[in-house]
């Protein structure tokens, strides 16, 4: 690495290490020796929300309500941490999600992750460029996240779709509604996280308090290791 390379890894490793909650990846330590960059960082062992989907669907069963609740609130717990810190992931997806001990997600891979300035009044996205994103772009791939635990797919997914046909789907907002099993709340908060209109989102401190709402009104459906704390 030449010297301004070095100096933006290290800045980007001192911020991950700012980050401090119990549903994020921990950044512990990094150091640069004969000119590699070393990280070390919590370690996950339980697999990650990547590997929960797809095993719900090859036995063809669904995650119960509480649990989708418990998920998606530890998830914008997570994101609202990171708000607060003036930082934003810009990559949530199941991958980047792991399964921590006693159903305790943690939100991982923040290597996008980047600080976003108090004086940026207006950011907008521009597809293959995305030097500045709003913080309510997080709200919208959470939101897909907690869609995909309910529809166990990706409400843009559909077989054999190209590239630009995807592009359309998401940009004119068509997918198939949650399944109705989930019933009326989880529906209502999904299509508002996904809405076109990033003013129309709620934000995260909004999700968040939802989420722990409904996940406190079903703690009874949940195992005694995961109730909401």
């Amino acid at each position: 690495m030449d010297s301004k390379e070095r100096h933006e890894v290290v800045r980007e490793a001192k911020l991950l290490q700012k980050v401090d909650n119990r549903h994020i990846i921990k950044c512990y330590d990094s150091w640069i020796e004969q000119g590699e960059f070393y990280i070390c960082l919590e370690l996950c062992t339980n697999g990650d929300l990547a590997g929960v989907i797809r095993e719900q669907s090859q036995n063809n069963s669904r995650l119960r309500p509480a649990i989708v609740w418990l998920y998606s609130y530890q998830l914008a717990d997570a994101l609202r941490h990171m708000k607060q810190n003036h930082m934003m992931h810009r990559d949530v997806k199941p991958a980047n999600v792991f399964l921590g001990e006693g159903g305790n997600l943690k939100l991982g891979d923040l290597g996008l992750g980047r600080l976003f300035s108090s004086r940026t009044l207006e950011c907008t996205t521009v597809v293959g460029t995305p030097y500045y994103m709003a913080p309510e772009a997080d709200i919208w791939s959470l939101g897909c996240v907690i869609y995909e635990l309910c529809n166990l797919a990706s409400p843009f997914w559909e077989k054999n779709v190209n590239l630009y046909a995807l592009r359309m789907r998401i940009c004119k907002g068509v997918y198939a509604p949650v399944d109705e099993i989930y019933g009326g709340p989880i529906r209502a908060l999904v299509s508002a996280m996904v809405n076109l209109d990033t003013a129309a989102r709620p934000d995260v401190d909004q999700v968040r308090q939802v989420c722990w709402e409904n996940a406190v009104a079903l703690r009874a459906e949940l195992p005694e290791h995961m109730q909401p704390t």
